[in-house]
């Protein structure tokens, strides 16, 4: 299987000293570097320059995606870290589906940065059509576009309810027990998209902050690890430093067990 990665300068230390050494499975790696234009600060996440940045990775999605017609490829951003082999879960997620995604939310909001994709017509215009949003939207990363395209035709009102604070306590209590965080996991997958993809979304084992949390992290705070975490994506905090943090953070999480 191969496994497609796109880092900038500003993300190299990420990429060497924790993604890549990290890795459980024999992939077939397709690592890019992408220069960057200005200083590490004016590409954080959320500027235009992250954002513009980003046009690069769905592009190299649409190529992996020629490049393994009929067939399924991993794609992972480098704040990422593995602790068990992940291939065999990967491949059980997208059995009978296009594409297999991290969520990022409690609220079901997926995440961009880490997913088993398959090659096909489906999932090419999929991603055609996040980079015409990001052209048309410089405002909007590769996650934001994804979003846009993909619940375009749920219910605005099942799509935007709100969860209280309480609410999301509960439910990421729930997650800990190993059971999908939000009634989304399950609904939300239903809905039709414009492009016929069928989507699911990998277990929680695939561990993302925001999933668990639902709220920004800062260092020192509990993460939830979860107990047979598989990879950890180190997310919901801001700059290369911060996520270091969380990652040294969940490591160590899992070293005391």
């Amino acid at each position: 299987m191969k496994l497609y990665a796109l880092y900038t300068p500003s993300h190299e230390a990420l990429a060497k000293e924790w993604f890549l050494p990290s890795l459980r499975d024999d992939y077939e790696l397709h690592v890019v570097r992408q220069p960057q234009t200005g200083a590490s600060d004016d590409h954080r996440y959320g500027t235009r320059a992250f954002n513009r940045a980003t046009l690069a990775k769905v592009e190299l999605i649409i190529q992996a995606i020629d490049d393994n017609r009929d067939d399924v490829f991993v794609f992972s951003d480098v704040d990422i870290q593995f602790f068990r082999p992940a291939r065999e879960s990967l491949e059980a997620s997208i059995r009978g589906r296009d594409i297999a995604f991290q969520q990022n939310q409690l609220n079901g909001e997926i995440n961009s940065g880490f997913f088993i994709c398959r090659g096909n017509a489906r999932t090419r215009r999929l991603w055609e059509r996040v980079k015409d949003v990001i052209r048309g939207r410089p405002e909007w990363n590769d996650q934001d576009a994804l979003n846009h395209v993909m619940f375009q035709q749920v219910p605005s009102g099942f799509r935007n309810r709100l969860l209280s604070p309480v609410t999301q306590r509960r439910l990421a209590a729930v997650a800990m027990r190993g059971i999908a965080m939000h009634r989304v996991s399950y609904v939300l997958t239903l809905f039709p998209n414009e492009f016929g993809v069928q989507w699911r979304y990998l277990p929680i084992e695939f561990f993302t902050t925001g999933a668990k949390r639902g709220t920004d992290w800062e260092p020192g705070q509990d993460l939830k690890v979860p107990k047979r975490i598989v990879m950890h994506h180190a997310n919901f905090c801001v700059g290369v430093e911060a996520k270091v943090q969380q990652l040294k953070e969940v490591r160590q999480a899992v070293a005391r067990r």
